[in-house]
């Protein structure tokens, strides 16, 4: 990508029809999110051709610009484009008709925020069980040594804890403190069970 992050940014304001038509900008970890007023001065092709932009991801009035591990670099350059007292966060679903698509994206993005932190744990765990497996397998440790013990109360340990991690990032992302508490209670359950 470009190093010049304040012509990426200028770049970009200026394909999407320039820092008026911008309702609310925010990012995550590779995205550039904006909401824009009206998509009709949005210029898709020449947004996607800027050099550091990977893609263009649009969804109603949301466009979502692919940037990278730089993407917070181009975000406060876009910031510092924008009018004096512009709101720079925002909610970035306003109120929307009803669809099929957006309960279905609604609930695939739910499930997406939720499981992602999860799997570098699930990875760890499985690649410390495969260790103690290998290791007990070739003969180098007994099923009765401490270090093979060892090895399966790590592994098992996070995976016993998922179920409650797992509920914790549920109720972060429902924002409902009723099923908030019943989901935190029941994954402290389910992980006493295991």
């Amino acid at each position: 990508m470009s190093k010049n992050y304040v012509a990426v940014s200028r770049a970009i304001v200026d394909a999407i029809g320039g820092s008026e038509n911008i309702t609310a900008i925010t990012h995550c970890m590779t995205r550039l999110r904006l909401v824009l007023k009206s998509d009709k001065p949005v210029d898709l092709a020449r947004l996607k051709s800027i050099d550091g932009v990977l893609g263009v991801v649009k969804m109603d009035l949301q466009y979502q610009i692919i940037i990278g591990n730089t993407v917070s670099k181009v975000y406060e350059q876009v910031i510092k484009l924008l009018p004096e007292g512009a709101v720079q966060e925002t909610q970035l679903i306003a109120k929307k008709s009803w669809s099929f698509r957006r309960v279905g994206s609604g609930i695939l993005d739910a499930l997406i925020s939720t499981m992602s932190p999860l799997i570098p744990a699930i990875i760890g765990a499985s690649m410390v069980k495969l260790l103690a497996m290998i290791f007990e397998m070739s003969g180098i440790l007994t099923k009765s040594s401490s270090t093979f013990i060892l090895l399966n109360v790590i592994g098992d340990g996070a995976i016993f804890l998922l179920t409650d991690y797992g509920c914790r990032l549920c109720c972060t992302e429902i924002q409902n403190q009723y099923v908030a508490r019943h989901c935190y209670f029941r994954g402290v359950g389910a992980s006493s069970i295991y």
